[in-house]
């Protein structure tokens, strides 16, 4: 998820989470914007912090697992 790379027009877009679930995480505010890459118009994203990546893939692997 770090650095991931996305338009505005795809940010905008959470019709389709089967196949791409980062602009959910990015409207959520999982993800925030770290840069913006002018040739390719696509902004770069990451975790705002390292307690949210901690606890997004914390909870996701308790998910996954089935763990309580």
């Amino acid at each position: 998820m770090e650095g991931a790379r996305r338009t505005r027009a795809e940010l905008s877009d959470i019709t389709d989470m089967s196949q791409d679930i980062v602009p959910l995480l990015y409207q959520s505010g999982y993800l925030t914007l770290k840069d913006y890459d002018k040739e390719t118009e696509e902004y770069i994203l990451g975790f705002p912090n390292q307690e949210v990546n901690k606890a997004f893939w914390s909870s996701l692997s308790k998910h996954i697992l089935n763990l309580r």
